[in-house]
């Protein structure tokens, strides 16, 4: 079981809440982008190689995906449709046995991925000229790492 911890959460939800909805929306979503990179990168490094092309390493991607609900963004990082057997590999079938790629790529980065989101997201309210209000510390966590960041 992992758990995740991230402070100043409940403030930077506020503060988010504060502004437009496109405008929070492109904020989160640049900065799930960079957060997710790590993620991705290690994916590749850790996917199963053949020689040849196509290759599941080049298909390591993040894209844009659908929340739960209208406010909530998200990203998808993993293989593309072209790497649509990197499922297969990862989880394993009744022929193979499983390779994983994506679950250790994640174990290893969420920490990080999780200190980048917050330092994105927050040099991004700066940038608009909104500060963090005080020293909110009270943590987020998540035990067993199931969700996406």
């Amino acid at each position: 079981m992992i758990t995740v911890k991230f402070t100043g959460g409940v403030e930077l939800a506020a503060t988010l809440e504060k502004l437009p909805q496109r405008v929070s929306t492109r904020i989160q979503r640049e900065a799930l982008m960079d957060a997710a990179e790590p993620m991705r990168k290690r994916m590749a490094q850790l996917a199963p190689f053949e020689p040849g092309k196509p290759d599941l390493r080049d298909a390591m991607t993040i894209s844009n995906a659908r929340g739960q609900d209208a406010r909530e963004t998200a990203v998808a990082v993993g293989p593309s449709k072209a790497g649509f057997y990197g499922s297969f590999l990862e989880l394993g079938t009744k022929f193979i046995h499983a390779r994983p790629f994506v679950r250790p790529a994640f174990d290893e980065n969420v920490q990080k991925s999780l200190g980048i989101l917050g330092a994105a997201m927050w040099t991004a309210l700066a940038a608009r000229g909104i500060g963090r209000s005080g020293s909110s510390s009270t943590p987020v966590q998540s035990g067993g790492g199931s969700g996406l960041l």
